[in-house]
């Protein structure tokens, strides 16, 4: 079968034993401390295996800090691991740690699909104890027939005292009258966030694939920013450039691939809307994905289906992912493929074609109410900003102490006079 080639394993095997060259200990949901002191465990007094390369990257720097209060970092070096600074990483191969084809890997990555952690690259998810057992002794492992030291979690008012250095004192309200929260300019097309979307027409590009997920759509090597503007360049990457990881270092290397349909005419820098396949946006849940797509100028996407996140990740970034039948997805398709305009009428719930057919679609008064007038999380926001202030004025009166409350508050800090004891 495809998955057991792709594996290189045939049905039936065992799985204790298989080899590995990799081992990744990391992500948001497996970087942990309890995870970092559970990979000491199996670290301290061994070796990582001859030929493997072991990655530990804590999920956040609060537990970087944690785990090198408690010493777990020398641990983890003394036994062969390479500590890492928290990010990503191996998780899902932003950066030059990449497995090569065939290469095999343990992993604590949160989730598996085929490239996640390099093209061709064979993952096996296992917890980071398990990690770290594949990784002392090169293949995958039973941790339960290995002998572990305990690690407890530090406990004592030094530690908790060194953990607030540097916080803050309170700052006052939050929101007050006058504040630039309740500025701007009702009549500005962009206000309060986001360019309005009413009748959008233009030439549509057919892209008759199924199942395109967000890494086809922005590969993860160009995740590096959190800026929405100025990723255009990176949508589509590997459908798009014969040399995609040579473009998310240089983008004025860019070599177009002839044949994909957003780089020929007429559709290259002039396509509007996106008439797609089936289960659009499926795969992890970067909000770059919309981001690229909007930045090429692509405001609609008209499929039979979309992943729920990249869903709701169009209408928090102005777009408007459109649901029709497949017969007229297809329609729709014959009109892209011959670089025909449609048009996209959002107030009326319309989609025109060029012979005057019309599509009528559904959608939720919610969103659509959001897109005709440009609002995003925080223009929704601003239309209740009398309230917060009038609340924010209130609390301040009736509970002073939590005006500009940080989030790390010690138990040695001042305190309003009038909070309750």
């Amino acid at each position: 079968c495809v998955c057991s080639s792709y594996m290189g394993l045939e049905p039936g095997t065992d799985m204790i034993g298989i080899p590995v060259t990799k081992v990744f200990i990391g992500s948001c949901t497996n970087g942990r401390i309890e995870d970092m002191r559970a990979v000491a465990s199996v670290a301290k007094g061994r070796k990582v295996a001859e030929g493997v390369d072991a990655l530990v990257v804590p999920g956040s720097g609060l537990v970087k800090e944690m785990a090198e209060k408690e010493g777990l970092h020398e641990i983890l070096k003394e036994a062969g691991f390479d500590w890492r600074e928290p990010g990503c990483s191996m998780c899902l191969a932003m950066n030059p740690d990449k497995l090569k084809p065939q290469e095999r890997c343990a992993s604590t990555s949160n989730r598996n699909f085929e490239g996640r952690q390099g093209n061709g690259g064979r993952t096996h998810l296992v917890s980071p104890i398990m990690a770290a057992a594949a990784a002392v002794n090169g293949c995958l492992t039973d941790v339960r027939h290995l002998e572990l030291t305990n690690f407890d979690p530090i406990d004592g008012e030094d530690d908790i005292a060194n953990f607030y250095e540097g916080t803050l004192p309170s700052t006052g309200a939050l929101i007050n009258s006058g504040s630039a929260l309740t500025s701007g300019d009702d009549d500005d097309d962009n206000a309060p966030g986001l360019p309005k979307f009413t009748v959008l027409t233009g030439i549509a590009a057919p892209l008759d694939l199924q199942n395109i997920d967000t890494d086809m759509i922005i590969p993860k090597e160009y995740l590096k920013t959190i800026k929405r503007a100025g990723l255009g360049y990176a949508a589509f990457a590997e459908l798009r450039y014969e040399n995609p990881d040579e473009v998310a270092v240089n983008p004025d290397a860019a070599v177009d691939k002839t044949d994909f349909v957003l780089n020929q005419a007429p559709w290259k820098n002039a396509a509007k809307i996106l008439v797609a396949g089936d289960n659009f946006g499926c795969g992890s849940s970067r909000e770059h994905a919309p981001w690229s797509i909007n930045d090429m100028g692509i405001r609609c996407i008209i499929s039979t289906s979309f992943a729920d996140i990249f869903y709701n990740n169009c209408f928090n970034n102005g777009m408007l992912p459109l649901k029709l039948p497949r017969q007229q997805v297809e329609i729709l398709l014959e009109d892209a493929a011959a670089g025909l305009e449609l048009t996209v009428d959002l107030p009326n719930n319309e989609v025109r074609r060029p012979n005057g057919d019309v599509f009528t679609f559904e959608l939720d008064e919610a969103r659509k109410t959001n897109l005709l007038n440009g609002y995003d999380q925080i223009g929704l926001t601003m239309l209740k900003v009398d309230k917060i202030v009038a609340f924010e004025a209130k609390r301040s009166i009736d509970t002073p102490w939590l005006d500009g409350a940080t989030t790390r508050v010690p138990a040695s800090m001042p305190v309003h006079e009038a909070v309750p004891v």
